[in-house]
């Protein structure tokens, strides 16, 4: 329970890194993943970055950057 505390407190941040995107792969979360509130959990993860990631194009497009 201690974990999923701390997952669902890091789905909070955003601008993470791109490889958390497979961090739903790492075996040393295998103990978790029966956790009913896992999926939701990671789910959230990838919705930030791919949110941010879509604003960060957006900025970078305005500015004829990309």
């Amino acid at each position: 329970d201690e974990a999923m505390a701390q997952l669902k407190e890091f789905s909070e941040l955003r601008n993470i890194q791109f490889w958390f995107l497979l961090m739903d792969r790492d075996p040393f979360l295998e103990p978790l993943r029966s956790h009913p509130d896992f999926e939701s959990i990671m789910n959230k993860i990838k919705d930030g970055f791919w949110e941010d990631h879509a604003k960060l194009r957006n900025v970078l497009e305005e500015k004829e950057l990309l």
